[in-house]
């Protein structure tokens, strides 16, 4: 096919705003004890429903009714539960907790409007019900009720800030669950317990005897899962400096390691139920998704040796995550992608290991040599070693003279990591033309502890640094046109492009801010609870750390920004409030700079409309054309 000559960044794309307003969101899995039914959640512009599938039984059905499916502490996460064929769930207006069955009947509230929940989790005999609640005076704890709804819901754990991860043992006779308290994050430190359940013919379950397994405040652990017997307890821990598997052994009350490889196999606990691994066959192995510069490969991991086996069939998926098994260890269910392969629930029968996809959140109509792929990438030396993922620009029509242009995206949190998964963003941008650079900066995730916590005091430097120094970088290799760079990211990623078109104001033609922080003070004054003691890490405590905060508000450097800027913001948004955007704006006014300023209504913290998705793409396209590509 003989390409037609045009110059970067303008290249007719496959990609409109349209198709990626039109994707679907795939997240929260489980599988059926016996393995043959599989349940996922999919996300649309009108919310997030649960579908679920039957081996044998043809397409995939609506079980959540008309009731949109969103739990509701913190940033979300862990919607649903499912014992034999039960299903609860968090969702509606109200978000009270559902149960339904997948044979027969709709889906019935078994808890009263209050507060928020999330992650439920059934008691081993389907009896009773735990999850993590978030009351109306800003309250966490762990509550239980019964599955049938017929008593009031009582706290099972209370007295920590956070709880995530909450495990009725197999047999019965333990609970465990991980908490943690301000001002520690949970990749900071946090604590698993473990305790003793007791069962009551008048009352719901209580625990007893409460111990500590693992973690402390300079220690985080991770996930929670007992043995098919309940003889051990398994849990991710960075005790190590990575995240490595651990088991413990209940009756002697003594911690095992089991991997020691240097990889990552744990996750920030960003959201409820988080997940990367599970228990296999008779609680022999474990189906882990092991990180490693960036890219998520699902593994065996043999319990007592901690040998690691990569599944062949599944090496199209450089991104695995959510991995659920089934009790008899027979089938798997999980979220796969790759730069390359949009998002997928895919099926694994364990014992052939054939894959099976039940749903995907594209049509999959694109090939993929217009798909660019990932490669990860390293620069900088010692402690100013940065790391992150390239991306040369690929369509299959069109082809240029020069160098392209270069979008130099970061991620959010910023205790975060860009990996090797589907995003349409990187797509959208390389198939008209551009470079990408995904820059995982110190401070991020999946690189182990020790680089994690390389932004405790230096968040709005180094993050900034990396970016910089990665986009140098690839100039020096002569991959990039050197006068077309921008910068562009949401939350934390919005914040580290302000700071740095604020403090570096020639290091980039553009930049583009997605809800970014302008103002750490106003950011510490009216963030969410999960976030508002991030900053002591991050920058320093108050007011001992003013000067500090000063220093890092882009708002205090606004008057040297220059180059053009987009900035985008959720009319709603309770994380970083409409507030930043408005005072940054007013500066770029009294500046003269160039600039885009966009706001839309009913969006919060991210974009969740189809029409407000397709506007945002857009809007970026003209605003990098105008001015970046024409110029």
């Amino acid at each position: 096919m003989t390409k037609i000559k045009k110059s970067y960044g303008t290249w007719p794309s496959p990609i409109s705003a349209k198709t990626i307003a039109g994707g679907i969101s795939l997240s929260d899995v489980g599988v059926s004890t016996d393995g043959k039914t599989y349940v996922w959640s999919e996300g649309r512009s009108d919310g997030s429903f649960l579908y679920t599938q039957t081996e044998g039984e043809g397409a995939p059905r609506v079980i959540s009714g008309d009731i949109p499916v969103r739990p509701k502490v913190g940033y979300g996460g862990g919607a649903f539960a499912m014992h034999n064929s039960q299903v609860a769930f968090f969702g509606g207006k109200r978000n009270r907790l559902y149960t339904v069955d997948l044979k027969s009947g709709a889906p019935k509230p078994i808890t009263q409007a209050f507060g928020g929940g999330a992650a439920p989790q059934f008691s081993h005999d389907g009896k009773y019900l735990a999850y993590v609640h978030h009351n109306d005076d800003s309250q966490d704890n762990i509550a239980v009720v019964d599955a049938m709804g017929e008593r009031w819901p009582q706290v099972l754990a209370t007295g920590h800030d956070f709880y995530v991860q909450p495990r009725f043992s197999n047999c019965g006779k333990y609970f465990a669950y991980i908490a943690w308290d301000h001002p520690q994050m949970p990749w900071d430190g946090s604590v698993l317990y473990l305790c003793d359940v007791v069962y009551s013919e008048n009352s719901l379950p209580y625990l007893a005897n409460e111990r500590v397994v693992a973690g402390n405040n300079d220690c985080a652990v991770f996930q929670p899962e007992f043995s098919h017997d309940d003889g051990q307890l398994f849990y991710v821990s960075d005790q190590s400096g990575f995240g490595e598997i651990y088991t413990y052994n209940i009756k002697s009350g003594k911690p095992r390691q089991i991997t020691s490889s240097n990889k990552e196999h744990g996750m920030p606990n960003w959201v409820q139920e988080m997940k990367t691994y599970c228990v296999g066959k008779e609680s022999g192995e474990l189906i882990c998704s092991v990180s490693h510069m960036g890219v998520n490969s699902l593994c065996r991991i043999d319990v007592k040796t901690g040998a690691s086996r990569v599944f062949d069939s599944l090496a199209q998926y450089h991104s695995a995550i959510q991995p659920t098994c089934n009790p008899a260890g027979q089938s798997l269910i999980f979220i796969g992608s790759s730069p390359q392969l949009s998002t997928r629930v895919v099926a694994l029968n364990l014992q052939n290991e054939t894959p099976q996809v039940l749903a995907r959140s594209t049509g999959e109509m694109l090939t993929e040599e217009n798909l660019a792929g990932a490669a990860p990438i390293e620069w900088g030396k010692g402690k100013d070693r940065a790391y992150g993922l390239y991306y040369e620009p690929t369509n299959v029509a069109f082809e240029s003279d020069g160098k392209p242009p270069l979008m130099v995206l970061v991620h959010g949190g910023p205790t975060a990591q860009s990996r090797a998964a589907w995003d349409y963003k990187v797509q959208f941008f390389t198939s008209r033309g551009f470079a990408v650079l995904q820059v995982n900066h110190r401070g991020s995730t999946g690189y182990g502890r020790e680089f994690m916590t390389q932004l405790r005091g230096n968040w709005g430097k180094f993050d900034v640094e990396d970016c910089v120094s990665g986009m140098e970088f690839l100039v020096k290799q002569k991959k990039v046109d050197p006068k077309r760079t921008a910068i562009m990211g949401g939350s934390a990623g919005g914040y580290t492009v302000l700071q740095t078109m604020a403090t570096m104001p020639e290091a980039f033609a553009v930049g583009i801010s997605m809800y970014g922080i302008a103002d750490q003070f106003a950011l510490a004054r009216a963030t969410h609870k999960f976030e508002e003691r991030y900053q002591d890490s991050l920058i320093g405590t108050l007011p001992e750390a003013a000067d500090l905060y000063r220093e890092r508000s882009p708002l205090t450097h606004a008057k040297n920004i220059k180059r053009p800027m987009g900035i985008f913001q959720g009319e709603k948004d309770a994380v970083v409030p409409k507030d930043q955007a408005e005072i940054i704006v007013k500066a770029l006014r009294r500046n003269g700079t160039p600039f885009v300023y966009k706001v839309y209504e009913g969006e919060g913290h991210g974009w969740r409309k189809a029409e407000t998705i397709e506007s945002f793409y857009n809007s970026v396209d003209d605003f990098l054309k105008q001015y970046l590509i024409y110029i």
